[in-house]
Formats: structure tokens, C-alpha cells, sequence
């Protein structure tokens, strides 16, 4: 076999190396897809359908369980959707949700979910007069689909609804592509869990017991305060308005916001999928060429690969990199809304200060290509890590392999009673007692235990050992002629 052959056949079992352990906490799952939306008739869009309304989108999540995981999508579409306002727009609704699948030992399965989503719709940039501008919302959303397996693929297929509150709008996708399950751990040479053994099955979730280090499925959930400084040309694609940044003679808590996070830890704990979302009004900077007016809206939402370095079982230095959105609303009047994407990149410290509660600091570094501009970001707040599953140790007594360590039965018997284990205290060779009429209430090794005497041959009313026992006399004996 040629080097090329070697080396697909290398890339192809390092993607597709999780596939035994597809579903196992920890797996993180990667797909993309192809979607048709159905737009509310608040949105004043036609919804007439031509392949112009067709767009794309990827998803990435991990198990929590081996049924249920956390997933984020994105998707997009530049399509012939007619807004009386805005002409041609594009729409691209970013969203997380929790995901459950329905139990099935067959290569099909169901799987619902519900969770947030932020939809928006912004012109074509063709659209000059009104370029940089748009609206945006927040809503729940719900997801009801199947796939099927394809040994190694899976095909997926989704229903997914968008309720928005504000206006009203209930909005619709049908969505169908591919998906597959790469684990991590194999590709380093890890085996995953913390037994060093696939075979083992999972202990049950404990949500909250004593952790010692992130366990694969475990989920970081925590809340954090933030300080931004931002670029020259932060937002300058709406418009010549820009959100403060922190100088001598700046407000420093002008700048100050609030956000969440939520992450996954993979089969190898080492590494995390983690999103964080974040928000602040800021002041708008004046000088010359400013435009002023009110308070700039300014969002992120962010999903970021965390490599986690071991301080200490429950301290790490984190690492992260990955994908970055973010958002500015100017109002109505001043600039309207604008976003843009770009890359993402962590520097942090994980420090545990109780059982399953740790202390986040972190700095955040968002570059944004077009127009470039960096901001940076200072957070600190506080981390809870939930749940996790770990292996099972198996019984390794001859006989019962199928029993766990922890199970009651899984011990070497007694070789005296097989009921209890041969490392009990009540593990004893059995008392025998003595066995001779009359003496059976004392053991066999009683000095008293000897055979009683045998009765006379003479008088079997007494002992052979009785002074009594004694032949009888001889009596005369007489002789007929």
C-alpha cells in the first residue's frame, strides 16, 4: 500500500475513530445540513418557494449521557426573500438547545429538544441605502426529528419551530444532512472515562457528588462579569458611531457587562466545547466625526474549543480558540443594527474553591476581519460543574464477571459457607461436638468427651468398670447315672 493510501486510511479512522463509542458521554458530534425556511407573515417576506430560499447550515454538540447531548447550530440563507423594506435579505438564525433521544437498540432513532434562538434578518449588500441595517429577536425554539444510522454517518432529519414574542412570529425549517461522532480521546491514544477501559459499562449520573476533575459529560454552567475594550473600528459598519473604549479619561464601569456560559467536557476531559454569551450598553465615544446619541447595544455569542491544562484535580489553565459573532444596536435612528463574525480566542484560569464550584477568570480576545478591529475582554464570575458519568469497575471473582465491584454479591465464599465472603470475621472452620449419648452439648476437643464405659457382661444394670461386676460364684453340679 502507497503512502497516500496509508495516510487516508489514517485520517479516515482518526474522524470516524469515536464510532464504537458513538453516544458515550463525552462525544462530541459534528453535521451539517441543508434547510428551507418558512418565514411568519410578520416578517412581510414571500414565502413563495424557488430554490433561492434554500440554505445551508453545521451544527456541533456533545453528550451529556449516552441520551441525551447540548448542541448549537447556525445557518444561512441569501435568498429571494422579499421584504417591502429592505428588498433582498439575508436570514441566518443562530441557536442552543438541549437534545434528548428516544431509547432504540436500532440503527434509527427519534430525538426531540427545546432551547433559545436568535434570528435576524439583514439586507443584501446590494442594497446600498439601507446596507449595515436590520432587525433582530430572541425566542425559544423546538426541534423534532430522526436519524439513521449509516455505519460510521448518520442521516438527520429535523423539524424545527422559532416562536419569537416580540412581534409575534412562529417561523419554520425543515432541515436534512449528515452528522458523525469523532472521539477525541482515540485520537490521542486515550481510551476515555476515567477506568482506561471502553469495555466497562457507565455508572448511573451522579449530579452533584464529590469530583475530583471534570468527568467526560460533564457540564460547566456558570454566570461571569465583563469589562471590553474595543477596536477603532468597532461597529464602523453601520455607521460613524462607535461604543466607548476605556482611555485615562473614560468611565471604566461604562463598560462594564454581564454573560453566561455553558460547556461539555469530551471523552477526554482534557478538552472542552464550550459557548458563552455576553452583553453590555455602552456609551457612545465623542469627538470629531462621532455621530452622537444613545447608549450602544453591544452582544456576543461565541463557541470555542477549551484545552484544559491539570493544575491541581480541580484547577486548570485553559486554552480556547474558535468562532465569534457579534452584534451592535445603534437604534433606530443613530445606525440601526450591523454584525459580523470573526475568531475567538480564551486565556483562563479554573480555579475549584468547593466541591463542584470553581472560580473563572478569563481574557477574551474577538478579531473581526471586516471591518478589522479587535476587542478585549477581562471576565471573572463563578463556574458549577454538574454531573458526569465514570466506568464501573467489574467483579473479577471467577463466576461473576457480570456483577460490578460495588455489587453486594461480587466476593471469593467462604469455603465453610458460601453466603459470605472468605475475608469475613465469621469465615471459620465449623465447631464439630461431641458425639457420644449424653455429651452432645460440648465440642469434641472437651477433655470430657471420652466414650462411656461398656456394661458388664454380667449385669448390664451396671459398667464393666463398676466394683460390682464380678463372676458369679460356682454352684454345685450334679451328674445323672
Amino acid at each position: 500500500m502507497n503512502r497516500r493510501s496509508w495516510t487516508v486510511a489514517a485520517l479516515t479512522a482518526m474522524l470516524f475513530g469515536g464510532t464504537a463509542a458513538a453516544q458515550e458521554p463525552g462525544s462530541l458530534l459534528v453535521g451539517g445540513f441543508g434547510q428551507y425556511s418558512y418565514m411568519d407573515k410578520a416578517y412581510q417576506i414571500d414565502n413563495g418557494f424557488d430554490f433561492g430560499k434554500l440554505g445551508v447550515g453545521g451544527r456541533v454538540g456533545a453528550f451529556v449521557t449516552p441520551t441525551m447531548w447540548i448542541e448549537a447550530e447556525g445557518s444561512y440563507t441569501a435568498g429571494d426573500y422579499a421584504n417591502p423594506t429592505f428588498g433582498k435579505v439575508k436570514y441566518g438564525p443562530l441557536s442552543a438547545k438541549m437534545m434528548w433521544k428516544v431509547p432504540s437498540t436500532s440503527a434509527a432513532s427519534l430525538h426531540f429538544g427545546v432551547g433559545g434562538v436568535l434570528t435576524n434578518v439583514r439586507p443584501d449588500e446590494n442594497n446600498q441605502p439601507v446596507r449595515g441595517k436590520g432587525t433582530y429577536n430572541y425566542g425559544i425554539e423546538g426541534d423534532v426529528g430522526f436519524r439513521f444510522g449509516l455505519g460510521g454517518l448518520n442521516f438527520r432529519v429535523d423539524g424545527i419551530a422559532d416562536y419569537m414574542p416580540d412581534p409575534a412570529a412562529l417561523n419554520l425549517r425543515a432541515q436534512a444532512g449528515l452528522e458523525f461522532w469523532p472521539n477525541i480521546a482515540s485520537w490521542f491514544g486515550e481510551t476515555g472515562g476515567t477506568m482506561g477501559s471502553v469495555s466497562a459499562p457507565w455508572a448511573p449520573v451522579m449530579w452533584w457528588d464529590v469530583l475530583e476533575g471534570p468527568l467526560p459529560g460533564t457540564i460547566e454552567v456558570g454566570a461571569f462579569g465583563q469589562v471590553t475594550h474595543f477596536g477603532d473600528n468597532a461597529g464602523a459598519e453601520a455607521g460613524p458611531g462607535r461604543p466607548s473604549r476605556i482611555t485615562p479619561e473614560n468611565d471604566l464601569f461604562g463598560n462594564f457587562g454581564f454573560g453566561g456560559r455553558l460547556g461539555v467536557f469530551l471523552t477526554d476531559p482534557r478538552w472542552e466545547l464550550e459557548g458563552d454569551g455576553a452583553y453590555m450598553e455602552v456609551p457612545r465615544e465623542t469627538g470629531a466625526g462621532l455621530t452622537a446619541g444613545p447608549d450602544i447595544k453591544y452582544s456576543t455569542f461565541a463557541l470555542r474549543m477549551n484545552y484544559n491544562i491539570p493544575i491541581t484535580p480541580n484547577t486548570q489553565f485553559i486554552l480556547g480558540a474558535g468562532g465569534v459573532r457579534t452584534n451592535y444596536n445603534f437604534g433606530e435612528n443613530t445606525g440601526g443594527y450591523t454584525y459580523n463574525f470573526g475568531a475567538s480566542g480564551l486565556a483562563g484560569l479554573r480555579l475549584g474553591i468547593a466541591n463542584r464550584v470553581a472560580l473563572r477568570i478569563d481574557g477574551v480576545a474577538d478579531y473581526m476581519p471586516t471591518p478589522s478591529t479587535l476587542n478585549l475582554s477581562a471576565r471573572a464570575g463563578l463556574s458549577f460543574l454538574i454531573g458526569g458519568m465514570r466506568r464501573v469497575a467489574m467483579c473479577t471473582v471467577p463466576g461473576k464477571e457480570s456483577l460490578t465491584a460495588a455489587d453486594a454479591g461480587c466476593f471469593v465464599p467462604c469455603q465453610y459457607n458460601s453466603s459470605i465472603a472468605n475475608t469475613s470475621p465469621s469465615c471459620v472452620a465449623p465447631v464439630t461436638m461431641c458425639s457420644y449419648q449424653g455429651l452432645g452439648n460440648i465440642p469434641a476437643s472437651d477433655a470430657r468427651c471420652v466414650p462411656p464405659a461398656a456394661p458388664c457382661q454380667w449385669n448390664s444394670a451396671i459398667t464393666s468398670t463398676d466394683a460390682n461386676c464380678v463372676a458369679p460364684s460356682l454352684r454345685p453340679i450334679y451328674f445323672d447315672y
